[in-house]
C-alpha cells in the first residue's frame, strides 16, 4: 500500500467516539481491513491520512460496523462519497446510526387507531385511519397541525406487501431534533377500489373516477372528527395533504377542489400521466398562500425526468395573484417508485411545509 497523503478533516457535531473510521473501493468496503482511522482531534473534528492521492475512490464513513454508517442531514443512509484523486478532504457527517437505528424510541409516536363505530359514509365506515401523535402528546397542551396522508397501508406497517415509509421512525427521528410538532392522519386506501377513489372524477387514461366523494369525505366527515377529537390547529395554513403515486395525483386534486381547507400539499412522485393538465385547472381563491413539496425520482421511469419537471413548470404557472402557489421541488437522480423512497423523503417534506 502506498504511503498516505491525502489528508482528511472530518466534522461530525456531536460525535464522542474515540475514532471514526472510513471505508471504500480501496479496502473492499471492509470495516476491519484496511481502514482508514481518523483520530479525534476536538469535540467533533477528526482527522487522518489515507492512501488515496491520484487515485479515484469511493468511500463511506462508520463507526467500526456499517451498523453505525453516517447518515445525510435527514437522517437517510447516505450515498457513497467520491474522491476524484487530489487535494485535501474535507466532509462533515451530521449522525451516524446505532445498531441500525437512526431514532431513538423514547421519541416514537403514539398510534392511535380511530374506532370503526363513529358515523361516517357507509364506503367509509370500515375504513381503518390513525392518527400519529407525537411521543409527548399527553404531557403538553400545545396544539398541531395535521397532515392527512393517504395509502396508510403502506407507511409504517412492518408487514406490507410493497415496504412501508417508516413513518413512524421518521416521526421519532424528527421529535428528537425538536422538529416533531405535528399529528399525521393515515388512511387506508380502499383495497381493489383504489384506482377509483383516488382519480379524478372525470375521463381520464385510466378511468372516471370517484375523488369528489373522497374529497367531501376528508372535509366534511374525517377533519371536524379529528379536530374534535385531538389538540388540533385547525386553521387552513395548519392542514396538510399529502401521499405518494396515485395517492399524490387524490392529494393534488384534493388541494385544488378544497383551497380554504388545505394549505399545504405533499406531492410525492404523483401519477400526473393520468391528466398531465390538471394543474391548469387550480382555481382562483382569495384564501391566502398555498404551498406544495414535489418529489419525483428519475429512475422511476422511462419518461420520469420529462413527466416531473413539466409539472413543476405547470405548478410554477399557477402562481399569480389570485392563486399564490408556493412550490418546493426535490429530485433525485437516483430515485425510484417505492416506499423506501418516499419514506426517505418525508423529514424534508414535512419540515419544508410546517417549519
Amino acid at each position: 500500500m502506498s504511503k498516505p497523503t491525502t489528508s482528511i478533516e472530518l466534522i461530525a457535531p456531536g460525535c464522542t467516539a474515540e475514532e471514526v473510521a472510513c471505508s471504500g473501493s480501496l479496502n473492499g468496503w471492509s470495516t476491519t481491513t484496511g481502514v482508514v482511522r481518523l483520530r479525534r482531534k476536538s469535540p467533533g473534528v477528526y482527522t487522518a491520512k489515507a492512501p488515496w492521492t491520484g487515485q479515484s475512490v469511493e468511500y463511506k464513513y462508520h463507526l467500526g460496523s456499517w451498523g453505525t454508517e453516517e447518515l445525510n442531514e435527514w437522517g437517510n443512509r447516505r450515498t457513497n462519497r467520491h474522491y476524484a484523486g487530489e487535494g485535501k478532504v474535507y466532509d462533515v457527517v451530521p449522525g451516524f446510526l446505532c445498531d441500525n437505528r437512526n431514532y431513538d424510541e423514547a421519541f416514537l409516536p403514539r398510534i392511535e387507531p380511530l374506532p370503526y363505530n363513529l358515523p361516517m359514509p357507509a364506503d367509509f365506515a370500515t375504513r381503518r385511519i390513525a392518527a400519529l401523535l407525537p411521543y409527548d402528546y399527553d404531557r403538553c397542551q400545545r396544539e398541531y397541525p395535521v397532515i392527512y396522508l393517504q395509502d396508510g397501508q403502506n407507511l409504517f406497517d412492518e408487514f406490507a406487501p410493497f415496504g412501508n415509509w417508516e413513518l413512524d421512525k421518521r416521526m421519532a427521528w424528527l421529535a428528537e431534533r425538536g422538529w416533531g410538532d405535528f399529528i399525521v392522519v393515515a388512511i387506508d386506501h380502499a383495497a381493489e377500489k383504489r384506482i377509483l377513489e383516488y382519480a379524478p372524477s372525470h375521463k381520464t387514461r385510466i378511468a372516471k373516477g370517484q375523488i369528489e366523494a373522497y374529497g367531501a369525505f376528508l372535509v366534511d366527515h374525517l377533519k371536524p372528527l379529528i379536530d374534535r377529537t385531538y389538540r388540533t390547529r385547525p386553521e387552513r395554513q395548519s392542514t396538510a395533504i399529502g401521499g405518494s403515486s396515485l395517492g399524490g395525483l387524490a392529494s393534488l386534486l384534493v388541494t385544488m377542489a378544497y383551497p380554504q381547507v388545505f394549505a399545504k400539499a405533499m406531492l410525492l412522485s404523483p401519477s400526473i400521466w393520468v391528466d398531465p393538465h390538471l394543474p391548469s385547472a387550480w382555481p382562483d381563491h382569495t384564501y391566502g398562500d398555498s404551498t406544495v413539496f414535489l418529489y419525483g425520482g428519475m429512475q422511476e421511469s422511462k419518461g420520469s425526468l420529462a413527466t416531473f419537471s413539466a409539472l413543476y413548470r405547470d405548478l410554477l404557472a399557477v402562481h399569480h395573484p389570485k392563486r399564490r402557489l408556493r412550490v418546493h421541488a426535490q429530485f433525485d437522480p437516483l430515485g425510484l417508485h417505492n416506499e423506501t423512497a418516499w419514506g426517505a423523503i418525508f423529514p424534508q417534506a414535512i419540515t419544508t411545509l410546517f417549519r
